[in-house]
């Protein structure tokens, strides 16, 4: 039986990365290579498609693979889809609405070699969602899983039977976009005022420390003004005892709890995983946000497992092969 393969990609807007997978009904997916190559966000990223298509070829051909041995592509894009095939916008790629499926299966070539395979589009926070179910599935029969990534902004992405739940535009688990402070005066990048992105986010979290802790204090932890001052920054300083610092820490985690009792008391999951570049604070993040959340979740909702997301950069190229496969 011949070997059968599959992509993942996760489009970024400095890079592009790809996964190979063998996919095995008794094993899985199994990670046969991973690359990655820039986001060419020139002419308001018209290549990019092409691009994605070249790579995948060459990559097929560098391990000896045929067109036929590839089943499936699943791509995970930066911005909100429809019908698993059509971005709504991609304002970081350049990207107005575009459909995406159609667009590389012509560049792959929609009547050679390639034209048999399989091609999903999806959010990329979606993507990742389902990239680290695939993860927790294997350990346990979860049915359902949230994830909520915490980065440079606040996104997720919601799974329910091994299904991503996508809504009617595509925009179903934006939990960045959830008002949680309603005496903000400040708007979000989205428009609003009052989002979990504006606290929770770690730029939202140096933005509180701006608030709440004098200047000299905010030198001392980001090491005088010749370095601007991180999330990472913060969760150090706490770590080395700064009582101000564990505040902020404190505060943030205390509106992301809002925001899951919120969405728990939605979805009932039985487990959320917190991702993103925040959480490599680790259980000093996560014992915080469950302190809070045992404290403002719904009683029915309160043995919820909540849990530190394992896949880190890899979960885009995990959930997008797994969409490649089963669509």
């Amino acid at each position: 039986m011949a070997l059968k393969v599959c992509v993942g990609v996760d489009v970024g807007g400095t890079s592009i990365k790809f996964g190979l997978f063998t996919n095995n009904q008794d094993s899985g997916l199994q990670l046969l290579d991973k690359w990655e190559i820039p986001t060419n966000t020139s002419d308001a990223g018209s290549h990019i498609i092409e691009e994605i298509a070249s790579s995948i070829k060459a990559k097929i051909a560098d391990n000896k693979l045929l067109p036929e041995n590839l089943d499936g592509i699943g791509v995970g894009v930066p911005g909100p889809v429809v019908d698993r095939s059509i971005v709504r916008s991609c304002v970081n790629l350049g990207w107005g609405m575009l459909d995406v499926r159609k667009a590389l299966r012509e560049a792959l070539g929609e009547t050679g070699e390639f034209a048999h395979i399989n091609i999903v589009v999806e959010n990329d926070a979606n993507v990742a969602a389902l990239g680290e179910y695939t993860i927790v599935s294997t350990r346990k029969a979860y049915r359902s899983l949230v994830m909520m990534t915490l980065g440079t902004g606040v996104g997720g992405g919601i799974v329910i039977d091994g299904q991503i739940m996508s809504g009617m535009n595509g925009a179903a688990g934006e939990f960045g976009h959830m008002p949680v402070l309603y005496d903000e005066t400040e708007y979000c990048n989205c428009g609003k005022k009052g989002c979990l992105e504006q606290i929770a986010s770690a730029t939202g979290m140096v933005r509180l420390a701006g608030r709440r802790v004098p200047k000299d204090t905010i030198d001392r932890w980001s090491a005088g003004d010749s370095k601007q001052l991180t999330a990472k920054d913060i969760f150090d300083a706490m770590a080395n005892g700064d009582s101000q610092a564990e505040a902020v820490v404190d505060e943030a985690c205390s509106y992301i709890a809002t925001a899951l009792a919120n969405i728990t008391c939605v979805i009932n999951p039985e487990v959320i995983v917190i991702g993103g570049g925040v959480s490599r604070a680790g259980n000093v993040l996560i014992d915080r946000i469950k302190k809070y959340y045992n404290e403002k979740a719904f009683s029915g909702c309160k043995d919820v497992e909540i849990i530190l997301a394992e896949l880190l950069n890899d979960a885009g190229i995990y959930g997008a092969a797994t969409m490649g496969v089963t669509g």
